[in-house]
This record gives C-alpha cells, structure tokens and sequence, in this order.
C-alpha cells in the first residue's frame, strides 16, 4: 500500500511539472504574438560584426541619393546589390522592407524625416539599417570649384545633427544594426582635390567617432573605393556612383559584415 501511494506521489508531481512547462511555453508563445520585436542578425562591437542566425534580414534605407540609387542606371542602387550579395553569406533572405532616402536631404532634412509616424514605424520593423547623409551638407553639387573654407565652416553643425539622427534611430531600435557609409570625395581631381580630400577624412573620422559609441552601428569605408580611377565608377553627374561605383559600395558593406 505504502509504495502504491509513493507511486501515485511520484506520477503526480510528473503531471504537474508537465503542466507548469506547457503553460509557460503557451504564454512566452502569446507573448511573441502580442508583443512581437524585431530581431537583431548581427551582434558585436563597432568594425567586427558577425552574422548570427534569423529568419531574414529586414533592411531598410535612409538618408540621401546615395541610399536612393541616383546614378545606377540598373536602378538597383547599392541597396539592391546588397541584397543580392548578402543572400547566400547570410544564408537568409534578405527583406527591403524600405528605402525611404531623399535626393538632395541634408542633416537637418533627416532629422525632419524620422519625425514622420510612418519612417519610424518602418524603422521598427527593421534588423539592419543602411544609412548615408553628409554629402549635401559639405558640397554644393554642381560647381565646378569646392571652397574647403566653406566645408569647414558647415561641418561641425552637420555633425552635431548627425549625432541627434544616430540617437533617434538607436531609441527607435536598439537592436537593428545601422552601417553607415562614410564619404568619398568626387572632387578629388580638382585643382584643390588634396584639401578637399583632406576635409572628408576629417569629416569620415568624426562620424566614426559618433558610431563608435553604440556597439550596434558600423563605419563602412568607401573613400578608398573612388580614390583610384575616379571618373570610372562615377555616374555622367560626376557626383554619383554610377553601377560599377554602387557595386563597389555594396560589396564593401557586405565585406563588413562578414
């Protein structure tokens, strides 16, 4: 009798531990339902990411021409060859779910931009982010002549709302990691290309700076890209890339991430 009710003991105590770790995968289930949080694909410090496993990639765009594509007479952009590029590294699919970059935005354009419900809503969804703006801030596209004193003069406010945007996107989501694509000077080959040069590494140094502070956002070189054969990878503006240019850019990032 004795060990017959030691059984029962035994058999209940099982049932039970059975229905407390059911219920509690039906309620982290609901939870994912209810609150459901984009999940990051990458994860490490600032220069060193490595792709950890999820169900896609959902890559989203901002900022300037450069994110949108004008130049690329394929229309792809290098938003477009990423994902192609980084299919099969990722071993994903990779989801645009937006590329909500302006021609022409400045800093302060940008900064209105992440005010909008709709670019904050698809900055949510997102797990990677892919980011230029600056350009129209130091250059004026279309002259034939770049004043490095102007450069100078705008810099430090472009960068100061650089770091407002960068701290608008980290509280929008902490989790997605942000590549930003640092500047290359398509005014390289003027008579005053070695200082105008000069301030886009200035520029490129101080934003690395800024992303250096949140371990989820990566400086993507692309200076080095332009520096040799310029007018080969520049579109007819002589501003933008131009396929090959966006090409270079696109393995660049995935590089990167690798």
């Amino acid at each position: 009798m004795q060990r017959s009710r030691n059984l029962w003991l035994v058999i209940g105590l099982f049932s039970l531990v059975v229905t407390l770790l059911l219920a509690g995968g039906f309620g982290y289930a609901i939870k994912d339902i209810l609150y459901p949080q984009a999940s990051p694909i990458l994860s490490g410090p600032v220069g060193n990411s490595a792709p950890l496993k999820a169900d896609k990639v959902q890559l989203v765009g901002i900022g300037d021409s450069l994110t949108k594509g004008t130049g690329d007479e394929t229309g792809k952009g290098y938003i477009g060859y990423v994902k192609e590029y980084l299919e099969p590294v990722v071993g994903q699919p990779v989801n645009v779910i937006g590329n909500m970059a302006v021609g022409g935005h400045r800093t302060d354009q940008l900064l209105e931009l992440l005010e909008q419900k709709g670019v904050r809503y698809t900055l949510r969804q997102a797990n990677m982010i892919v980011l230029t703006i600056g350009g129209n801030d130091l250059f004026n596209l279309g002259q034939d002549e770049v004043d490095v004193s102007v450069i100078e003069q705008r810099m430090p406010d472009a960068l100061k709302r650089l770091e407002t945007i960068l701290a608008t996107v980290n509280e929008l989501n902490p989790k997605a990691e942000l590549y930003y694509v640092g500047l290359y000077n398509p005014f390289a080959e003027l008579d005053n290309g070695a200082q105008s040069s000069l301030a886009v590494q200035q520029w490129n140094a101080a934003v690395f700076a800024l992303l250096n502070q949140y371990p989820q956002m990566t400086f993507v070189p692309s200076y080095d890209l332009f520096t040799k054969n310029l007018k080969e990878y520049l579109s007819a503006d002589q501003f933008h890339p131009n396929q090959m240019g966006y090409e270079r850019i696109a393995k660049r990032i995935v590089q990167v991430i690798e």
